[in-house]
Protein backbone atom coordinates (compact mmCIF):
# COMPACT_ATOMS: atom_id res chain seq x y z
CA UNK A 1 0.00 0.00 0.00
CA UNK A 2 1.32 3.11 -1.15
CA UNK A 3 2.18 5.95 1.31
CA UNK A 4 -0.34 8.85 1.84
CA UNK A 5 -0.03 12.62 2.81
CA UNK A 6 -1.78 13.06 6.12
CA UNK A 7 -5.52 14.68 4.94
CA UNK A 8 -5.10 11.38 3.08
CA UNK A 9 -4.68 8.93 5.71
CA UNK A 10 -7.73 10.55 7.62
CA UNK A 11 -10.36 10.57 5.16
CA UNK A 12 -9.50 7.24 3.81
CA UNK A 13 -8.73 6.07 7.35
CA UNK A 14 -4.91 4.61 6.10
CA UNK A 15 -2.59 3.70 8.21
CA UNK A 16 0.36 5.89 8.22
CA UNK A 17 3.41 4.99 6.51
CA UNK A 18 6.98 4.63 7.87
CA UNK A 19 8.82 1.99 10.20
CA UNK A 20 6.71 2.50 13.13
CA UNK A 21 3.73 1.93 11.40
CA UNK A 22 4.68 -2.11 10.38
CA UNK A 23 3.33 -3.59 13.58
CA UNK A 24 1.36 -0.55 14.99
CA UNK A 25 -2.11 -2.78 14.85
CA UNK A 26 -0.21 -5.84 17.11
CA UNK A 27 -1.43 -6.04 20.60
CA UNK A 28 -0.61 -7.79 23.61
CA UNK A 29 -4.24 -9.88 22.81
CA UNK A 30 -2.20 -11.07 19.29
CA UNK A 31 1.12 -11.66 20.96
CA UNK A 32 -0.14 -13.37 24.30
CA UNK A 33 -2.42 -15.87 21.85
CA UNK A 34 0.54 -16.75 19.34
CA UNK A 35 2.64 -17.44 22.75
CA UNK A 36 -0.50 -20.03 23.62
CA UNK A 37 -0.77 -21.27 20.31
CA UNK A 38 2.76 -21.90 20.17
CA UNK A 39 3.09 -23.73 24.10
CA UNK A 40 0.17 -25.45 23.01
CA UNK A 41 1.51 -26.83 20.11
CA UNK A 42 4.80 -27.31 21.83
CA UNK A 43 2.75 -29.73 24.78
CA UNK A 44 0.92 -31.50 21.85
CA UNK A 45 4.06 -32.45 20.08
CA UNK A 46 5.60 -33.49 23.34
CA UNK A 47 2.88 -36.05 24.70
CA UNK A 48 2.68 -37.78 21.32
CA UNK A 49 6.33 -38.25 20.83
CA UNK A 50 7.01 -38.46 24.61
CA UNK A 51 7.52 -41.75 26.63
CA UNK A 52 3.78 -41.70 27.54
CA UNK A 53 2.57 -41.11 23.60
CA UNK A 54 1.67 -43.05 20.43
CA UNK A 55 4.26 -45.79 21.43
CA UNK A 56 2.85 -46.70 24.54
CA UNK A 57 -0.54 -46.36 23.20
CA UNK A 58 -0.06 -49.00 20.98
CA UNK A 59 1.91 -51.40 23.75
CA UNK A 60 -1.08 -51.02 25.84
CA UNK A 61 -3.13 -51.35 22.89
CA UNK A 62 -1.77 -54.54 22.17
CA UNK A 63 -1.70 -56.14 25.53
CA UNK A 64 -5.66 -54.99 25.45
CA UNK A 65 -6.22 -57.81 22.57
CA UNK A 66 -3.88 -60.23 24.12
CA UNK A 67 -5.56 -59.91 27.06
CA UNK A 68 -9.49 -60.10 25.81
CA UNK A 69 -8.07 -63.08 23.81
CA UNK A 70 -7.28 -65.08 27.08
CA UNK A 71 -10.51 -63.90 28.66
CA UNK A 72 -12.23 -65.24 26.08
CA UNK A 73 -10.88 -68.52 26.08
CA UNK A 74 -11.33 -68.67 30.16
CA UNK A 75 -14.96 -67.72 28.94
CA UNK A 76 -15.03 -71.22 26.90
CA UNK A 77 -13.33 -73.24 29.89
CA UNK A 78 -15.07 -71.62 32.48
CA UNK A 79 -18.52 -72.51 30.81
CA UNK A 80 -17.42 -76.16 30.31
CA UNK A 81 -16.59 -76.17 33.85
CA UNK A 82 -19.85 -75.23 34.96
CA UNK A 83 -21.36 -77.85 32.75
CA UNK A 84 -19.48 -80.46 34.25
CA UNK A 85 -20.10 -79.48 38.01
CA UNK A 86 -23.93 -79.58 36.74
CA UNK A 87 -23.34 -83.24 35.53
CA UNK A 88 -21.64 -84.31 38.22
CA UNK A 89 -24.26 -83.05 40.79
CA UNK A 90 -27.62 -84.43 38.69
CA UNK A 91 -26.81 -86.80 35.91
CA UNK A 92 -26.05 -90.09 37.37
CA UNK A 93 -24.90 -91.50 34.23
CA UNK A 94 -22.28 -88.91 33.88
CA UNK A 95 -21.26 -89.78 37.74
CA UNK A 96 -20.93 -93.59 36.70
CA UNK A 97 -19.35 -93.04 33.59
CA UNK A 98 -16.48 -90.93 35.58
CA UNK A 99 -16.32 -93.08 38.69
CA UNK A 100 -15.85 -95.88 36.32
CA UNK A 101 -13.60 -94.39 33.35
CA UNK A 102 -11.79 -91.66 35.19
CA UNK A 103 -11.24 -93.24 38.29
CA UNK A 104 -10.93 -96.71 37.75
CA UNK A 105 -13.50 -98.39 40.34
CA UNK A 106 -15.40 -101.23 39.45
CA UNK A 107 -18.69 -102.45 40.84
CA UNK A 108 -19.50 -104.91 43.44
CA UNK A 109 -20.50 -107.34 40.40
CA UNK A 110 -17.65 -106.65 38.07
CA UNK A 111 -14.76 -108.66 38.33
CA UNK A 112 -11.82 -107.54 36.34
CA UNK A 113 -9.34 -109.93 34.02
CA UNK A 114 -5.60 -108.98 33.41
CA UNK A 115 -5.12 -110.82 30.29
CA UNK A 116 -1.42 -110.68 29.50
CA UNK A 117 1.72 -112.96 29.20
CA UNK A 118 3.94 -112.95 32.60
CA UNK A 119 7.01 -111.10 31.93
CA UNK A 120 10.20 -113.31 30.80
CA UNK A 121 13.90 -112.74 32.24
CA UNK A 122 17.09 -112.94 30.16
CA UNK A 123 17.28 -116.86 31.05
CA UNK A 124 13.79 -117.68 30.32
CA UNK A 125 11.90 -117.80 33.78
CA UNK A 126 9.10 -116.00 34.72
CA UNK A 127 9.34 -114.03 37.54
CA UNK A 128 8.99 -115.44 41.00
CA UNK A 129 10.85 -118.36 40.11
CA UNK A 130 14.32 -119.37 40.90
CA UNK A 131 17.08 -118.90 38.32
CA UNK A 132 19.27 -121.37 37.22
CA UNK A 133 22.65 -120.86 38.59
CA UNK A 134 25.22 -119.76 36.53
CA UNK A 135 28.28 -122.33 35.64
Amino acid sequence: MPCASSWVRRVLKLRPCGRTAKFAHVTFTHVAAAVSVAAALGLLLAGLLGADGVGRHERLKAELERVQQINSALKVENARLAAERRALRHDPAYIDRVIWDDLGYIRDDQVVLELGSPMVTDRGSAPGEPRPAAR
